[in-house]
């Protein structure tokens, strides 16, 4: 204890309470939420030690409040943690306590403030005591503010409420119901002042205002507490007498109740039982009260029971008794501002059940008190505020409890009140409240029903019945609503029918209502008064309206009324039946009878019905559903006294109740036009015309359902009956169909035409008068073209189905021609309103008048478009003549005028108006063109009568087209022209020549598809005709290409085609394509033809021509066999003639022509799918001939001397031959090609022949594998491969008979004239050799003869042969092998003449070269395909590629390039074993011939060594090693030869390398020493001494430094043996070292400079050294501490060397740069090395010493070389700070400053690894 007294002293002397209190309060702010949860968390003890806790909640409080300052925010911590604490009696004594201090000084509440939100949180508490408590603090509205006070408290009410209603212990309510009363009593003494608070207090009160047994303290409480609330509901409420007695009455403190009561209690209840009274009664009791009613007197009870039911009946009956005197009060306040309250209580009833039961108490009390005032408006006011809100409150309701009629019937607020004393479940009494509301809204509203509707107050009453009626209906839970539903039609003053049955017959009615309406219709049936039956019995037609419903339970309910309705029937007494004799009489109950007994048909087939009634009502049968002979039922007077008694009642419906009831009549057609209906209609007709025809807006428009039944009346208008007697309904259908209308989209417009439309009949139209069939006609016509597309389909399905004469059409089409013209109004007249005129288009027909402006256009389009549809129009041909007629009146300028207005200044119409007319005529032209050719292509037309043939006047369409600029209309005419010439020929003829000028001139510029088959249609049908005159071909093809140029370019190719097609390709297309090329020369002068012909884009220049362009398109169209033939006979007719320029230009033009062509897909493709098998014939047949034009062109192009055609346009026609000559030979088969090629081979007669045909072998050869041509040939290859690879047997003699021809020409041409045909024919072998993968077995006869020709004394027939010979050998492989000692001889022989002939000129001849690079190529096929045989030529081939300074120099790159590469097969393909000696045999002949021979030999040795394998190396590897140690001497030995020594020493130490790296090392060490020992070897000079050599030192570093590299750590050992030597090389100055004993060596003294071979020699040693030291990683590592020494100050003494004086005459040695970072990196890799501060140290020291030379070179490299260590060593070397730390100090003071710079460099480094500052050291 004395400890924690100490800590708790220590804590308050701290001040690290001020800081915790400020982050606990800056937490608070910011984590509220967080840190309440946090708190008691942290305070809860788990474990359950309280003096734990209470020792916790000190220690916080006093680190807290050490600082005693309650300014901050946390001013008593203990308090703030307390009210945190998680134990509630913690919590609640801490409000105790704290309200103790508060009574006793109420100035502490000003210091509170701080932890008010503490105290507000309490409030919201989860412990009711703990809430008590903190209501219970005195001040406590001064300690909390007042917004989180109010929410706080009306929180605390609200969970009190759900408390209260929860079914808690008695002592847990009387807890919340004392937290209650506190929580109202501080709102009401708090917050009753301000205004915005007030609303929120007295939704708080609200619930309490209805006492309850349970919690009639609290209520009495609160009504005290009323008073002082300011709210207008609660001003009439005060305190009374009954309130006084009340707790007396609930404490039991009354007198007994004598027997007499009991018994008088007993008689009351027998004489009016309350079933609610009873049960009390019982519950009291232990018998049954209800069983001894009636015997009440002989009730006994005892004492106990007496007392109990005594003290229960009093206290319900009081607390009833002021619950009444509260709701009446506040039913008072509330009627007098009902719209200012209603929606506050609607608020404060959200959610909460006890004040929705006050409220729904209040709302029966205001309509009790409402019923009693006079005045209804005051009661529908009230409804109107409440009934939305009763709604809203059933719906959301949970529970809806059914309430019987007894029950609603006796329902007051008493009683309800009463049983609220006694009640468990609120939510189920709110709900009978509800339907009992509903219940006195019935009763008030039956009581004020009136008898007429005329007033607004009566308007307002059935609008309110209606809507409850829509509610109980369609309501949740309507069910429960059934008895008010009844009382509503049972109890009605005035009779319900007019009522349900307006329901019924309105659109807007939901199916729902429709359903209820007639349940109560049919209780009505069964429990209603008597007096209604008239009005019961008139309904039925609105139950057949209900009958027609789509709803199943409609229909199913309204046949439960018909049952029902019947059943009445047949209890009314018939003495009572009285009204309608339709109603009373004997058919009506049968009618109904026989509806009743269809009951399942009706219900499940909705067309059941209406077949029924029209079957039973008409005269014929309807439908084979009903029963036959239905109709014979009822006579005719019945049949019309029942429809005229149902359509008598329609009138009085609305119009969906007509709808409905005339559509289940329908099928009685036009006998349901009685006047009623008729009138009906013409009032419908009206109200359209006066909406949509007058535009009169202020009129109503027409709804939907008066469209439809407007359409009804109109169909039924159309259904003929010979039963109809009344007045004709033709006008009423015509009017009907005037569409003149401004919205011709409305429904109200379209629907009633499309109706009389789609039930048009033929037999309709047929009975109609003459008159009236024109004026329908001429509607049809008029709707014809309707803007509408639902009229125009409908017009044209009419029109379809009528009969229409042709004399109708002729009338029309007459009153049409007989008019002078026709008036168009213009733009500005259309502007200005137009009156109601009465040139309606039917009107002017119908009575002669003539029609007028722009409804005369369009009712002649419409008319002939009708005309074009309606195709069985009989005798047709009778319009030929009219049609004429209106043709020509359509042709005259003055049959349309357009008429100016007078505001127009300009005498001209406006344009717009000119070209609409203009349009409307021409489209009237077009359609009578069309309409003519459709009727003289009618099956009926041929022969024609003569009157009619008579009036086709074929001049009147020529003219029409000569003066027609349309091209559209000119179509037309040349497709009627083609109808009539099959009719009457001998017209057309006569006017031939002008119809076909008319057609060249509208093919040119008419480009569309429709004018393409009109023409080849005309063509097709004329031209045959023509060409039976004329008999001339070329004339047609000539005219028709004159006009080509002014056609369309993607128009030509179809005309051509199409006359070609007409006229025949086989003898068309030739002549077009020579007509097309004289064209095109025609066109051109000489001047542009010698341009183009040496413009270099010739080809690109004449594809701009339009004939080439066209002749490529047009051949495009046929087969390669149609236009190949055409491309022979055109390449033969142009070689007849070269005699002029223009001859050559068109030469030119059709070779480039005819390679075009040949370049096509197609072409490919036929030539792949024609067989091989016959190529006499087809494709190859016309590829032979082409081939052989081909030929004799070139011959004459050559043989030609036309002195204007240049060489270069020679040249290019030979070049397009050529290319043809490829393409050709490229797709003929091989054997034809071969024999066709050897064919010419023997035909020639001179060289110059021979070697054109040697040329296109070559030629072709080469190209079968060309890229280009295998793209080409895709196709053809991907069927059967390339044909070069595939040679059949056909192809194979061929190919030898060629083959023997060009041998021939080798042999037999010996001449020099003949030199340049044996080259050729050589170089075809060669071409043709590589092109065959295999050897074929001619060419091992053609190779003798090769081989031969080799030794030949002209180069250029040499290098050939040695070409040809290399393919032939690749083709032939081991083949070749017979002729291998020949070809070797002949070609070692010509090399070495060549070889000699070029070094005794001093340089090579083109031809020279030549035969070199051949000699090459043969060699690389030779060992190639013969390696393994040329052993026996093995050194002449050797010393060939390595002596030969052809072979070796750099003079020509490609001739060296190839060279190497032959080097490099012979080390791959020959045997090692077989070319290892050889090669080494040519090591004195490779010095002698120089550096260059001795690099490439020892280049070919380090190849053959790379690929040697074991054995090899085993049997040759000391060989090898002794030659290169040979070759290394030639340093010491300095031959005159060898200019570069370095790079022949290079190779000879690459070779030896790369040989060591195949050796293990028992086979590498012994060698190794003896090249030491080679080095170290003495050797006697000029003078007689024994010296060693310098040099052989230089190229064994030399060896050392590249074992190392490539070796690298493997190598490392080998230094060991070195060590001495090393050490003399850095140390000695000499050129050469006198012999002595082995001893240790001394260090000598540097001299100041070296000869160049040491220079040289030290800087090999030291990269060998350096490299060493990089590899030195091993475990048995070189440089220990004893080598180190050793090696320590021979290299550091370097540092201090100078470099020769003349090192700049030697530029092969390393120079001082390189030497410096030599010594510089092995310094520092020898640190690295060493790898312990034991040698760091002395390595440092020596090199620090040498700082201090006075050579700058040496202190700038000895600071280098510390800066190297630095920089390797890393933070290692800041052990060697404190010696290197005084030599920096000096060098800062150096005289130089690059010395200076460094060394601080230095300083900075050192600086940055070991973190401190120099300065103070320096």
């Amino acid at each position: 204890m004395t400890q924690y007294q100490k800590n708790k002293s220590d804590l308050t002397s701290s001040t690290s309470g001020y800081w915790a209190k400020k982050i606990l309060a800056a937490v608070s702010k910011k984590y509220s939420v967080e840190l309440r949860a946090a708190v008691p968390k942290f305070m809860e003890d788990t474990k359950g030690q309280s003096k734990k806790e209470d020792l916790k909640l000190e220690i916080l409080s006093s680190m807290m409040d050490g600082n005693s300052d309650m300014s901050l925010p946390l001013g008593d911590s203990k308090l703030w943690f307390r009210l945190h604490h998680p134990k509630a009696a913690v919590r609640c004594a801490a409000l105790s306590s704290l309200n103790g201090d508060l009574k006793s000084d109420r100035s502490k509440a000003e210091n509170l403030i701080t932890i008010q939100d503490a105290i507000v949180r309490q409030l919201w508490d989860d412990d009711l005591a703990v809430g008590q408590a903190a209501l219970s603090l005195d001040q406590l509205p001064n300690i909390v503010t007042s917004s989180s006070l109010l929410d706080a408290l009306l929180h605390v009410v609200r969970r009190c409420v759900g408390i209260l209603l929860s079914g808690v212990s008695q002592n847990v309510q009387l807890a919340a119901a004392d937290v209650v009363a506190l929580s109202l009593k501080i709102a009401v003494s708090s917050f009753c002042n301000q205004a915005d608070s007030t609303e929120k207090v007295a939704s708080a009160m609200f619930p309490f205002l209805l006492i309850q047994p349970k919690t009639w303290n609290l209520n009495l409480h609160v009504l005290t507490l009323v008073k002082d609330v300011n709210w207008p509901l609660f001003k009439n409420l005060v305190a009374d007498d009954g309130m006084k007695n009340l707790p007396d009455i609930m404490s039991g403190n009354i007198s007994s109740i004598s027997m007499d009561i009991i018994n008088s209690l007993g008689e009351a209840l027998s004489v009016e039982p309350d079933e609610r009274r009873i049960e009390l009664i019982e519950s009291a009791c232990n018998f049954k009260l209800s069983e001894v009613l009636e015997s009440c007197s002989n009730i006994k009870l005892t004492e106990q029971e007496r007392n109990k039911l005594q003290k229960g009946l009093l206290i319900r009956e009081s607390v009833s008794a002021l619950n009444m005197n509260v709701v009446d009060q506040l039913a008072e306040a509330f009627l007098m501002h009902p719209g200012d309250i209603i929606q506050w209580l609607n608020t404060s009833c959200q959610n909460a059940p006890l004040p929705k039961t006050l409220f729904f108490v209040l709302l029966m009390q205001s309509l009790h008190k409402m019923n009693s005032s006079s005045d209804p408006s005051q009661f529908l006011d009230l409804v109107d505020l409440c009934f939305p809100v009763l709604k809203t409150e059933w719906e959301e309701l949970d529970v809806a409890v059914d309430v019987s009629f007894k029950e609603l019937s006796k329902s007051n607020c008493r009683e309800l009140l009463y049983q609220l004393c006694d009640t468990s479940d609120v939510t189920a009494l709110n709900s009978k409240l509800l339907l009992c509301l509903f219940w006195k809204l019935v009763e008030s509203f039956v009581k004020l029903e009136p008898a007429h509707v005329s007033s607004v107050v009566g308007k307002r009453l059935c609008s309110g019945l209606e809507d409850l009626f829509f509610f109980f209906a369609t309501t949740r839970s309507h069910h429960v609503f059934k008895e008010h539903l009844h009382y509503r039609v049972r109890e009605a003053k005035v009779c319900p029918v007019l009522f349900l049955t307006r329901l019924l017959s309105r659109e807007d009615v939901p199916p729902m209502v429709q359903i209820e309406s007639l349940k109560c219709f049919s209780y009505l049936c069964s429990n209603g008064n008597s007096e209604w039956s008239i009005q019961i019995f008139s309904s039925f037609p609105v139950l057949l309206v209900a009958m027609s419903s789509d709803n199943q339970d409609v229909k199913v309910a309204a046949m439960n009324c018909l049952e029902a309705l019947f059943n009445l029937w047949c209890r009314v007494d018939s003495s009572k039946k009285n009204g309608s004799a339709a109603i009373y009489s004997s058919s009506f109950d049968e009618l109904l009878g026989m509806i009743v007994q269809q009951r399942r048909l009706i219900l499940s087939d909705n067309k059941f019905l209406p077949s029924y009634l029209t079957s039973l009502l008409s005269s014929t049968p309807n439908d084979l559903q009903v029963p036959a002979d239905l109709q014979k039922r009822f006579d005719e007077s019945t049949k019309e006294s029942i429809l005229s008694f149902i359509l008598l009642s329609v009138q009085e419906l609305p119009a969906y109740g007509k709808l409905k009831l005339l559509s289940l009549l329908k099928g009685l057609g036009i006998l349901l036009m009685h006047d009623e209906n008729v009138k009906s209609l013409a009032q419908l007709l009206d109200k359209r015309s006066q909406y949509y025809v007058k535009l009169d807006k202020t009129s109503p428009p027409i709804s939907e359902t008066e469209v439809d039944l407007l359409c009804l009346l109109l169909e039924c208008s159309m259904m003929r009956s010979s039963l109809f007697k009344g007045q004709s309904l033709d006008d009423h259908i015509v009017k009907a169909l005037k569409m003149d209308y401004g919205d011709s989209e409305n429904p109200a417009v379209i629907s009633p035409c499309i109706t009389i439309l789609e039930k048009l009949t033929n037999q309709y139209f047929t009975e109609l008068k003459t008159e009236v069939q024109i004026r329908f006609f001429n509607k049809l016509v008029s709707m014809f073209r309707s803007t509408n597309g639902r009229i125009q389909n409908a017009a044209k399905e009419a029109v379809l189905r009528l009969k229409i004469s042709c004399s109708t059409v002729v009338h029309t089409l007459d009153h049409i021609t007989q008019q002078n013209n026709l008036v168009i109004d213009s733009l500005s007249k259309k502007k200005k309103p137009k009156k109601n005129s009465e040139s309606c288009l039917d009107e002017d027909v119908n009575g002669g008048e003539l029609l007028r402006g722009e409804k005369a256009l369009s009712f002649i389009a419409s008319l002939l478009d009708m005309l074009l549809l309606k195709k069985d129009l009989v005798h047709r041909e009778s319009l030929v003549g009219p049609l004429f007629k209106l043709l020509g009146r359509s042709m005259s300028n003055e049959w349309v005028n357009i008429a100016s207005s007078a505001e127009e200044t300009s005498v001209q119409p406006p344009q717009d108006v000119r070209e609409i007319t203009q349009a409307s005529i021409s489209s009237i032209q077009q359609t009578v063109l069309l309409l003519l050719k459709d009727i003289f292509d009618s099956p009926n037309m041929n022969p024609l009568k003569a009157d009619i043939t008579s009036e086709i006047n074929v001049k009147m369409l020529v003219e029409f087209a000569h003066s027609s600029n349309d091209g559209v209309t000119r179509n037309y005419i040349f497709s009627l022209f083609t109808s009539i010439i099959k009719i009457v020929p001998d017209r057309v003829l006569d006017h031939i020549i002008s119809i076909l000028t008319l057609v060249g001139e509208s093919t040119v510029t008419k480009i569309d598809s429709h004018s393409k088959s009109i023409f080849e249609e005309f063509i097709s049908s004329v031209i045959p005709f023509w060409l039976s005159k004329t008999k001339s071909e070329e004339k047609l093809l000539e005219i028709f290409v004159k006009v080509l140029p002014d056609i369309v370019k993607h128009r030509r190719r179809s005309i051509v085609a199409y006359l070609l097609r007409v006229i025949g390709e086989q003898n068309g297309l030739p002549s077009l394509l020579v007509l097309l090329f004289q064209s095109l020369i025609s066109r051109k002068d000489s001047a542009w033809l010698g341009k183009v012909q040496t413009s270099e884009s010739f080809l690109s220049d004449v594809k701009r021509e339009w004939e080439y362009a066209f002749a490529v398109e047009i051949c495009e169209q046929y087969t390669s066999s149609t236009w190949l033939s055409s491309l022979v006979m055109l390449l033969q007719t142009i070689s007849k003639d070269s005699s002029s320029k223009e001859c050559f230009f068109q030469m030119r033009l059709v070779l480039e022509f005819i390679f075009q062509k040949l370049q096509d897909p197609e072409f490919a493709f036929a030539v792949s799918l024609e067989p091989r098998n016959n190529v006499s014939v087809g494709i190859q047949q016309k590829l032979q001939e082409l081939m052989k034009g081909c030929i004799l062109l070139l011959q004459a192009v050559d043989s030609t001397k036309e002195k204007d055609v240049t060489s270069l346009v020679r040249k290019e026609i030979r070049m397009r031959v050529h290319d043809i000559l490829m393409t050709v030979t490229g797709v003929m088969d091989l054997s034809i090609y071969f024999r066709v090629v050897t064919s010419l081979l023997q035909q020639q007669s001179d060289r110059s022949g021979t070697r054109k045909v040697l040329g296109l072998i070559s030629a072709r050869a080469k190209d079968s594998s060309s890229s280009k041509l295998k793209q080409k040939r895709r196709l053809s290859n991907q069927k059967r491969g390339n044909p070069w690879l595939n040679l059949d047997e056909a192809a194979v003699e061929a190919f030898g008979k060629m083959c023997e021809e060009i041998v021939n020409v080798i042999v037999e041409t010996d001449d020099e004239s003949g030199v340049p045909a044996k080259r050729a024919a050589i170089s075809t072998l060669e071409v043709l050799a590589s092109r065959l993968p295999s050897g074929h077995q001619i060419f091992s006869r053609c190779l003798a003869s090769v081989a031969e020709g080799i030794s030949s004394k002209n180069l250029g027939v040499s290098s050939s042969c040695l070409r040809t010979t290399g393919a032939l050998i690749n083709v032939l492989g081991p083949k070749a092998l017979v002729e291998l000692p020949r070809i070797m001889k002949n070609l070692v022989q010509q090399s070495r003449e060549v070889s000699s002939a070029s070094t005794t000129t001093g340089s090579a001849t083109a031809d020279e070269q030549l035969v070199m690079l051949s000699v090459l190529v043969t060699l690389e096929a030779v060992i190639d395909k013969l390696g393994g045989f040329l052993n026996p030529h093995l050194g002449d081939i050797i010393r060939l590629m390595v002596l030969h300074p052809e072979y070796v120099s750099e003079f020509d790159k490609n001739l060296k390039s190839k060279a190497n590469a032959i080097r490099r097969l012979l080390t791959e393909k020959i045997p090692v074993r077989l070319t290892l000696q050889p090669l080494l045999r040519i090591y004195d002949e490779a010095v002698t011939s120089g550096d260059a021979s001795l690099v490439i030999a020892f280049d070919m040795l380090e190849n053959l060594v790379a690929k040697m394998d074991r054995a090899s190396v085993v049997c040759n590897h000391a060989k090898i090693f002794d030659q290169c140690l040979v070759a290394l001497d030639i340093r010491r030995q300095s031959p005159a030869t060898i200019q570069n020594v370095d790079d022949a020493e290079r190779s000879v130490i690459n070779a030896a390398v790369t040989l060591t790296k195949k050796l293990t090392e028992s086979e590498f060490k012994p060698l190794f020493i003896r090249s030491i020992d080679w080095a170290e070897s003495d050797f006697v000079d000029g003078s007689g001494n024994e010296n060693k050599s310098i040099d052989r030192s230089i190229s064994f570093y030399g060896l050392v430094n590249r074992l190392c590299e490539s070796h690298m750590s493997i190598f490392v050992p080998y230094f060991k043996f070195m060590l001495d030597s090393i050490v003399s090389h850095l140390t000695s100055a000499g050129a050469s070292v006198s012999t002595r004993k082995k001893k240790k060596a001394k260090i000598q003294e540097t001299v100041d400079t070296i000869p160049p071979k040491s220079w040289h020699l030290r800087a090999l040693v030291l990269s060998s050294l350096k490299n060493c030291f990089l590899h030195d990683t091993g475990s048995l590592k070189f440089l220990d501490a004893n080598n180190f020494q050793v090696l320590l100050k021979p290299i550091v003494s370097q540092l201090v060397v100078e470099p020769p004086s003349d090192l700049k005459e030697h530029p092969r040695l390393p120079s001082v740069e390189e030497v410096d970072e030599l010594v510089v990196l092995c310094i520092g890799q020898m640190g690295v090395a060493s790898g312990s501060d034991l040698l760091w140290k002395p390595l440092n020291h020596e090199v620090l010493m040498q700082t201090r030379s006075e050579k700058l070179r040496a202190r700038m490299l000895s600071l280098r070389s510390v800066k190297q260590l630095m920089d390797n060593l890393k933070e290692e070397y800041l052990v060697l700070l404190a010696e290197t730390i005084p030599f920096l100090g000096e060098l800062l003071e150096d005289v130089d400053l690059s010395v200076k710079s460094l060394s601080q460099d230095i300083i900075t480094k050192l600086e940055e690894m070991s973190g401190e500052d120099l300065a103070q050291h320096l």
